[in-house]
């Protein structure tokens, strides 16, 4: 599988100053590979990478198809086909906008207004895509922890292999690991300062990135498909 031990279908951002800027607090550019310096903004230094270790692998991306252990069937190759058909058959997405927010002690770019043309995007991806993984073992479901999700997650766990898709989806793009509530007040208007400018408004989805991770565990942006053709 060309050296991919998963594999997942992202929304990032096109080559512009956003994926710049992310890239840069996050410590990780999916689509160079590179690691670019860290901004040290408004204070912070190369010491605070740590508020960025966990999502930092992932590279800037909104989850449309959470990662997945390949069908034994499907090369790289034959994902890119799948992928750019799925993608051709989906239409695009415009967001009123995109705010730095807090979802749970995490902060993320959140969606401004209504989501429910995107909600229903990301369900028709998790329907297309979920005969393209293996199917989810005992020792992943347990890693899951299922006993701390709610009943309707859990369902949703054991029919698609993943807890937060369908009603329970909500976009995000991660900005940071959990962070305690007053690190969570205090780097929230610091983030909304070091992007401000750089978020279109109104926000477009306009494609699919399917992504790999490699054996260093980093995720890489391995082709991007327009939605809609």
């Amino acid at each position: 599988m060309n050296n991919h031990r998963r594999y997942a279908v992202f929304h990032t951002p096109p080559d512009g100053i956003l994926a710049e800027k992310a890239a840069q607090w996050l410590g990780w550019n999916p689509v160079s590979g590179l690691s670019p310096e860290f901004p040290g903004l408004d204070g912070l230094s190369e010491s605070n990478r740590k508020l960025t270790a966990r999502p930092r692998k992932y590279g800037f991306h909104g989850t449309l198809r959470p990662p997945f252990l390949p069908a034994q069937c499907l090369t790289l190759t034959k994902l890119q086909e799948l992928t750019d058909e799925l993608a051709h058959n989906l239409q695009p997405v415009t967001l009123d906008g995109l705010s730095v927010a807090a979802l749970g002690p995490f902060l993320a770019l959140r969606p401004i207004g209504e989501t429910g043309p995107l909600t229903d995007l990301a369900a028709r991806i998790i329907e297309a895509t979920d005969s393209w993984r293996v199917p989810m073992s005992a020792e992943e479901r347990a890693r899951r922890n299922p006993d701390r999700l709610s009943p309707q997650q859990r369902a949703l766990l054991d029919r698609w292999g993943y807890p937060f898709v369908m009603d329970a989806f909500q976009f995000h793009m991660t900005l940071t690991g959990p962070l305690r509530p007053e690190e969570r007040d205090r780097l929230r208007p610091l983030l909304t300062r070091y992007l401000e400018g750089c978020i279109p408004q109104p926000y477009p989805i306009s494609d699919l990135c399917l992504m790999g991770e490699a054996e260093d565990g980093r995720f890489r942006l391995l082709s991007r498909h327009s939605l809609g053709g």
